[in-house]
């Protein structure tokens, strides 16, 4: 989940994660990751994956280090989260809560996300990121995205600055699986002055598919309410990297075409 506060212009991500859930294994736990506007990033684990929670129908998660009393893994309402959860996070559909204690003092971010544009057409159904195929155990990692643009309404307390919005923008994905591809980029971008329908995400790399290595990418652009979507099932997508500050995708689907190119001098 990424926000951008809308007059400064600064930005905060939010990552969640959860490894071996079922805490069958030697290894497992989760953590939250919060990278702020000066790209410092704080970092939270949660050993203990029997205080983690999801929903298996919607996009409800939840994790946490303490409660006082002890709660068994749920969604809490707003105040009593306040309360009895000093350290974890809870996403409850549209909502996103948490609050996380370092030593220069404590995180916390309370805001509702209004979803805009999801991975489709604007008046239609959301359609899986990677083909419907992707609804399937073949692709090793899966990929989705869940909001190409929304509008966060809320707040953010960072290193004792706190900070107000009501028409932040928003963007958010998922990834799920056993392994992590050995060649990897993404490109998002949905801050656009001049164009404000317009959101443009972009992917590429490699990934499992029954066991076997493939390059893939994908291109998806949402403009005045239209989808316009670039990947294998479509049309024909390229893409190269050099080593590092330099990432370039050209893509068609047959009556459209698309360059994307990506430029940095930080190392």
């Amino acid at each position: 989940m990424r926000l951008i506060l809308p007059e400064s212009g600064k930005t905060f991500a939010f990552m969640y994660s959860i490894e071996n859930p079922g805490g069958d294994l030697a290894y497992g736990g989760g953590a939250v990751q919060i990278l702020g506007p000066t790209e410092q990033l704080k970092i939270r684990t949660f050993v203990d994956v029997t205080k983690f929670w999801a929903s298996p129908g919607e996009f409800s998660l939840g994790h946490w280090g303490r409660s006082s009393p002890a709660h068994s893994p749920q969604p809490l309402p707003a105040d009593q989260f306040w309360q009895q959860i000093p350290d974890g996070y809870q996403i409850y559909r549209h909502h996103h809560q948490g609050q996380i204690h370092f030593i220069d003092g404590p995180c916390r971010w309370q805001f509702e996300i209004i979803p805009q544009s999801h991975w489709g057409s604007h008046h239609r159904p959301a359609q899986a990121t990677a083909g419907w195929l992707s609804f399937l155990p073949l692709f090793d990692p899966g990929w989705q995205v869940l909001l190409a643009k929304g509008r966060a309404v809320g707040w953010m307390e960072w290193q004792g600055q706190k900070y107000e919005f009501t028409h932040a923008i928003a963007y958010a994905e998922k990834n799920w699986g056993t392994s992590f591809p050995s060649r990897w980029f993404w490109v998002q971008a949905n801050d656009f002055k001049d164009s404000p329908s317009l959101s443009v995400t972009a992917a590429a790399g490699e990934r499992l598919v029954l066991g076997q290595r493939e390059e893939v990418g994908l291109i998806g652009i949402h403009w005045q309410d239209r989808f316009y979507e670039f990947a294998p099932w479509t049309g024909e997508i390229r893409w190269q990297v050099s080593s590092w500050g330099l990432w370039e995708l050209r893509a068609t689907n047959g009556n459209f075409w698309v360059t994307l190119e990506g430029k940095t001098d930080q190392a």
